[in-house]
């Protein structure tokens, strides 16, 4: 084997001739003996190509035997680092020796770290990092819409299907690996303590967990077996359920339990790492088993359906063939699935939803904190550096070369931001974690890795580089003016200083401006949720205590037995003390849309089905929640089993479905078998069933006694505190049937407080609020720093002044011009700047234009006096300079 032809060519023409023979003929005589009989041919060239490649320095020397390249290069290393470690020691003693600056300087990066720190911890977690299972992003949400907006018998993207719908996807799908369905509620848990309690739980079908990637702990997962009806009924668990209600004993796998009075076999308990957001707070997995109505009604939406995408599919050829399966239900069933399309979205998106953006709005207000505390620190500095101008020229003066002044000004700029840097970030740590806990327990576990969430590398890598970024960037700043050359000159400059500080004006100007954006975001958002909370409900609110209550297993079985503990259930609680009325309702306002159903009309028989929500109430329900009957009347104490079957609307069904006019119009409900006709006698104010800030749904209401069903939510009024009544309710229970668990007791107002439209603008106006004070605080410190420099600059003319008899009141007018003259420049900048950044806010305001006029002539208002505050303090003792003193000074 010859040696690379290229190498030898290269190695010739580096060495001189007097050495280029000898130096060739060894390294060819090594390649040919050793290396190339024992190497593979590539390994054999590639040893050739080191040897010559690092041959070149001593080429090089033989050629230029005076320059010693390789030797000189460690040493210039070596001097290079002990002159930055001087300059580090040199800037350590001088930040001891200012505390002033040093804790302002860290006070302030501190604050822009921490919460930038915590925003893009919380971001991380819950929008970059994928979802825990195998390969996430190829898993999909699959539901159906309606396109026939006018018929609203499917919900919106991403609903649910019905189990006709689903085993037909799943047969003939060409597009995905699987389909697999889930859905959610609740259980009665019964342990060997006896003590019965309501959980969350989810039932799915067959090859759920498979299809996520997920394997148990300990046992098995669920069959095909155990999803068919008459199966022995079996459960799993979730880690926090094991460890928190059986101390996380292994025997209780192949053990029994109670679940809804029923024994149930454990076989296997999840993983600790896995989590499912849509059913988050699920501590009990169960097979799913239709029941025969399931099974058999298309029209029935209540699986939720996800799958995973086949390799290379992309999720538009998915949605296609979906649409192509859904194109054939309406010749199956025209009635209900005439205008049926599917809706196929990824999975994340489904989880994310609508916090995505609030998220992102979070991030950008703190990002911008980070930057008012970055140029308030680059003030501090610009004017630090400014009072060192005579030290800086006489470095420069005695030999100091400029790269060695700015590797100076950078060294002492990482050295005075890096404690900030360490205290925001513990400080940051802290910050989400307050955050996080802050938020009700369903809305964290809603989301992924929420409750996990903590200090990620990355997020510790990103913040580090960017306040190191921003440290070298505030160093280079005093660089930016080239430093005087001669020391008389360099001592004459250094008399100017202030033109050292030319800079702080604008720094200023830009942390107001910032400010300015933040207290407007703060200030419209607050107006949204002032006005949202102002909304009526539909009901009175105080006072108001709620609970749930389910009736499981065979004793509850008949209707009369559901319906005689309901009665005992009621009375009893009536007669507790305080206690001015007791109601129940199938499904507690402001919890969600709930249960709906199609109806047919009488008298219009070829009329299309319409869709409504369907609630179940006790016969005084209106009277207890301050619910307006609007005409005919509500129900009364003769709407019993037995009598003829009425039913009370609210105000936007008896709008949509019959102009306003719908008192003695008769209607069915094909869900009930015998399908009866149910007369309309009353109509009542909209209640909101989901958010404040949404349209109210077309609401069809029950008398309880007529439709006594198994679960409902106790609604107890009293003018003293509501939540006081959960023991002595429990009591009541508890003596009515030991073994019914009484669950999720609190108050309306807290119902109120946690819906989702409140609870995401609260939580963003209290984080913006923070960060308004955060960056107001800081452009405070700093607008406060600069008049003081100004003053300090200014002692000798101000002097002058004085003594030629101007007035204390011209001084302070004049000290203020100047400190608000970029306050002003910051405020309009400000204001011209949220103007391009409302648009973001557009999803949070409620009844508000996110361009309010008042809430940003507020804002104005509010930064103009603050700003006139801070110049103050320096103004009075401009006024108090003695000319005399200042001249000595001088």
């Amino acid at each position: 084997m010859r040696p690379p032809r290229l190498a030898r060519a290269c190695l010739r023409r580096l060495l001189p001739a007097s050495h280029r023979d000898l130096v060739l003929q060894d390294l060819d005589d090594e390649f040919a003996r050793h290396i190339a009989p024992s190497r593979s041919r590539l390994g054999a060239r590639w040893w050739y190509w080191r040897q010559a490649v690092g041959s070149w320095p001593h080429a090089f020397r033989l050629r230029h035997p005076r320059v010693a390249v390789a030797d000189s290069r460690p040493a210039h290393r070596r001097q290079h680092l002990r002159a930055v470690v001087a300059d580090a020691r040199f800037a350590w003693r001088l930040y001891l020796g200012r505390p002033a600056l040093t804790a302002a300087a860290t006070a302030t990066l501190a604050v822009g770290i921490a919460v930038t720190t915590a925003a893009l911890s919380v971001v991380h977690a819950v929008l970059l990092r994928p979802l825990p299972y195998e390969e996430p992003g190829a898993l999909v949400h699959v539901g159906e819409v309606n396109t026939d907006d006018t018929r609203g018998i499917h919900g919106p993207a991403g609903g649910n299907l019905s189990w006709p719908d689903f085993t037909d996807y799943r047969r003939a799908q060409r597009a995905l690996v699987d389909l697999v369905g889930y859905s959610g509620g609740s259980r009665t848990l019964t342990t060997s303590a006896g003590t019965p309690d309501r959980v969350p739980m989810a039932e799915v079908t067959a090859g759920f967990f498979d299809l996520l990637g997920v394997r148990p702990q300990t046992g098995r997962l669920f069959t095909s077996d155990d999803n068919e009806p008459g199966a022995p009924p079996v459960v799993l668990l979730s880690d926090g359920a094991w460890r928190r209600r059986f101390g996380g004993d292994p025997a209780i796998v192949g053990g029994t339990i109670g679940v809804n009075g029923r024994p149930a076999t454990v076989i296997g308990v999840l993983p600790a790492s896995f989590a499912f957001p849509l059913r988050g707070q699920a501590e009990l997995w169960l097979p799913i088993r239709p029941s025969s109505s399931q099974l058999e009604r298309r029209y029935f939406h209540w699986l939720n359906v996800i799958g995973r995408l086949r390799p290379d599919v992309p999720i538009e050829a998915a949605r296609a063939d979906l649409d192509r399966i859904a194109a054939g239900f309406a010749a199956i069933d025209p009635t209900y699935h005439a205008a049926t399309a599917s809706a196929v979205l990824p999975l994340t998106d489904v989880i994310v939803g609508d916090v995505r953006p609030v998220l992102l709005l979070v991030l950008g207000a703190a990002a911008l904190v980070l930057v008012v505390a970055c140029a308030n620190v680059a003030g501090l500095v610009v004017a630090e550096r400014a009072a060192r101008a005579r030290e800086l020229a006489v470095r420069g003066a005695l030999g100091a070369t400029r790269g060695r002044l700015v590797t100076q000004m950078l060294v002492e700029s990482l050295v005075l931001s890096a404690p900030g840097l360490l205290l925001g970030l513990g400080a940051g740590a802290g910050l989400v974690s307050l955050v996080v806990a802050s938020l009700p327990a369903a809305r964290r576990a809603a989301l992924p890795h929420l409750d996990s969430v903590t200090l990620h590398p990355v997020v510790v890598a990103t913040i580090v580089v960017v306040s190191v970024g921003a440290a070298l960037l505030v160093g280079l700043v005093p660089a930016l003016r080239r430093p005087a050359t001669g020391l008389a000159t360099g001592l004459r400059v250094a008399g100017a200083s202030r033109r050292g500080a030319q800079l702080s004006p604008s720094l200023v100007a830009a942390q107001v401006a910032l400010s300015v954006v933040l207290l407007a975001s703060a200030g419209v958002v607050g107006q949204s949720v002032w006005r949202l909370l102002a909304v009526s409900p539909g009901f009175e609110v105080d006072g108001l205590f709620t609970a749930r209550a389910n009736l499981g297993g065979a004793r509850y079985a008949t209707p009369e037995a559901r319906l005689e503990f309901h009665r005992s259930l009621t009375t009893r609680l009536a007669a507790l003390t305080g206690v001015s009325g007791v109601a129940t309702i199938s499904q507690l306002p402001l919890t969600g849309a709930g249960n709906s159903g199609t109806f047919l009309v009488e008298s219009v028989p070829d009329a299309p089905e319409r869709s409504t929500r369907i609630r179940s109430v006790s016969t005084n329900y209106f009277e207890v929640m301050g619910v307006p009957v609007l005409a005919g009347r509500g129900f009364s104490d003769r709407d019993v089993a037995g009598s003829p079957r009425v039913l009370v609307v609210n105000e936007t069904f008896a709008r949509m479905f019959f102009d306003g006019r719908p008192l003695d119009q008769r209607v069915a409900f094909p869900f009930f078998t015998d399908r009866p006709f149910w007369q309309i006698v009353g109509v009542v104010g909209d209640e909101q069933l989901r958010d404040l800030d949404m349209a109210p749904l077309p609401i069809a209401y029950f008398a309880y006694p007529q439709t006594p069903d198994g679960e409902f939510g106790l609604v107890v009024r009293t003018p003293g505190d509501p939540a006081a009544l959960t023991g002595p309710a429990r009591a009541v229970l508890a003596e009515l049937d030991p073994a019914l668990p009484l669950f999720s007791p609190q108050t309306l107002d807290e119902i109120l407080s946690a819906s989702l439209g409140v609870l995401r603008r609260r939580v963003v106006l209290t984080l913006l609020a923070l960060f308004a004070v955060a960056a107001i605080v800081v452009s405070i410190v700093g607008l406060q720093g600069l008049v003081a420099q100004t003053v300090s600059e200014r002692t000798r003319e101000i002097a002058v002044r004085v003594s030629l008899g101007a007035r204390p009141a011209q001084v302070v007018g004049s000290v203020l011009r100047r400190g608000l003259a970029p306050a002003a420049v910051g405020a309009v900048a400000g204001l011209a700047l949220y103007l391009l950044v409302a648009r973001a806010l557009s999803g949070l305001v409620f009844d508000v234009s996110p361009v309010d006029p008042a809430t940003l002539a507020a804002v104005v208002v509010v930064m103009v006096g603050v700003a006139a505050l801070a110049c103050v303090a320096p103004a009075r003792r401009a006024a108090t300079i003695s000319p005399t003193e200042a001249i000595k000074g001088e």
